[in-house]
């Protein structure tokens, strides 16, 4: 697989500080971009999973949302934006996603816009015959090694398993919610939560379009929600008059992990206060050619 450099620059590290001024990691997110022709600009929009920020809100807080991304001229920046300007979606609550309207506020961040046009709407799905079977990526934040000095984020590879045909038993926060999602073998961890997934196509399933293709085909399936644990039980010590006492539980990631649809981040963004200010901002840059 060529991996494009959009699918591992487009993901920045999500953090929150707490009241003693220490940040945390929480998960990952990634940058969307939609280019408007007759105005040439492209308008950029943050994603990441409802639940991370909705975790955010749970801890103590300073009402912000930090990501690290890495600095044009080495190491990396800290962006920081409000929490209360992330929307969720306004008639699905079990949608896990979140997103944000607008660029980070330092210049300095380098980063890439995953285009919009690439998102995996049901249109894209049906014609490029997207299903059970199709080669995945994800890319995000490794918890355990996530870069001192520049953002190093992760890349994993899977399968989709289940097409969102029923709605998957999932939890979300402290409640198990019946959600639409994918399916994809693939294991999924914590920093992981918010990561891009990518649908990878061979450049050949186009054979009859292009004569010679060459390059390997990505849509932005979805976000990374979570996965299933399977549970078991550990003995501590073999010695003992009643084993029953001195069982630990433990779990096993199952290997397969939950997809919140991309067309879930559409929806959001033709809602509310995203809408709202995607509107104005287009109406700003519309004034502006006039002039």
């Amino acid at each position: 697989m060529l991996v494009k450099k959009e699918i591992l620059e487009c993901v920045a590290f999500v953090l929150y500080k707490d009241d003693k001024e220490q940040f945390h990691y929480v998960g990952t997110a990634f940058f969307l971009g939609e280019y408007v022709k007759d105005i040439n600009r492209t308008f950029v929009y943050i994603v990441t999973a409802m639940h991370v920020i909705a975790g955010i809100k749970t801890k103590q807080n300073d009402g912000n949302v930090y990501l690290r991304m890495n600095a044009k001229t080495g190491g990396t920046k800290l962006d920081k934006l409000n929490l209360e300007d992330w929307q969720f979606h306004e008639d699905d609550p079990y949608a896990d996603a979140a997103v944000f309207f607008g660029t980070p506020d330092t210049g300095e961040a380098e980063y890439k816009c995953f285009p919009y046009s690439a998102l995996a709407n049901d249109t894209i799905l049906e014609k490029e015959e997207i299903g059970i079977g199709d080669e995945i990526c994800l890319t995000g934040l490794f918890i355990n090694h996530f870069g001192k000095h520049r953002n190093l984020p992760i890349l994993r590879t899977g399968n989709i398993a289940m097409m969102p045909t029923e709605p998957v038993q999932a939890r979300l926060g402290d409640s198990t919610v019946q959600m639409e999602a994918y399916l994809i073998e693939s294991r999924s961890i914590g920093g992981l939560s918010g990561s891009p997934v990518f649908a990878h196509l061979d450049p050949f399933r186009r054979k009859h379009e292009v004569p010679n293709p060459r390059t390997d085909i990505f849509y932005l399936l979805g976000i990374a929600q979570g996965h299933w644990d399977q549970p078991f039980y550990r003995e501590k010590d073999t010695v003992v008059k009643d084993i029953n006492e001195t069982l630990e539980k433990e779990a096993v990631n199952k290997g397969v992990a939950i997809i919140t649809p991309i067309k879930k981040v559409i929806e959001i963004m033709g809602q509310g206060k995203i809408a709202e200010a995607r509107k104005k901002a287009e109406e700003k840059y519309r004034e502006e050619l006039k002039k």
